[in-house]
């Protein structure tokens, strides 16, 4: 299956850096997409999908093992697992049902990605926010993502990504607001 996706890419720069990629983070992709989906298969199908996503930031990577890498794998990846969940659902129910709680919430990647002292204060507000803004605003403001790919990599609506941001940061206003008073 690799070989497919090793055929996408063009140099063998390339290559090698999804080669490297893929080996070091297909446990933590898998692990994700399982929590989110609880089906081996699905999970596998999740990782397969998002692999695509992230063949188009390859020559965006400048380190594999850094942790803002590691973090827009695990926005890919979860994205792309609710994704599946939701289409999944769609087919065996009528009805709405609620996403199963995620394995780990302890660790975000927000919490590799600032590491300096200097940024607590905002790691602690940014933290409480929705996961759902939280995600928004890292692709935005720190992989400086264009609206059009943040809609790529969440599989929503240029519209969306326009109104959750819209609404992220009238929230970490109103986070401020409140700590300010």
């Amino acid at each position: 299956m690799l070989e497919f996706f090793l055929s996408v890419l063009e140099t063998e720069d390339e290559r090698n850096k999804f080669t490297t990629l893929y080996t070091y983070y297909e446990s933590t992709m898998y692990n994700v997409a399982f929590s989110i989906l609880r089906d081996r298969y699905l999970a596998e199908d999740a990782v397969h999908d998002a692999l695509l996503k992230i063949i188009n930031y390859i020559p965006d990577i400048s380190d594999i093992k850094c942790h803002k890498t590691r973090a827009l794998i695990v926005i890919i990846i979860k994205s792309t697992a609710i994704d599946i969940y939701r289409k999944r659902d769609k087919q065996y129910t009528n009805e709405k049902t609620e996403l199963p709680e995620e394995a780990d919430t302890s660790e975000l990647p927000l919490d590799h990605i600032i590491a300096d002292e200097s940024f607590n204060e905002l790691k602690i507000k940014l933290n409480k926010l929705s996961k759902e803004y939280l995600d928004i605003i890292m692709l935005k403001h720190l992989y400086e993502l264009s609206n059009n790919e943040i809609s790529d990599v969440l599989c929503i609506s240029g519209d969306a990504v326009r109104q959750r941001l819209s609404r992220a940061k009238k929230a970490i206003r109103k986070i401020i607001e409140e700590e300010n008073k």
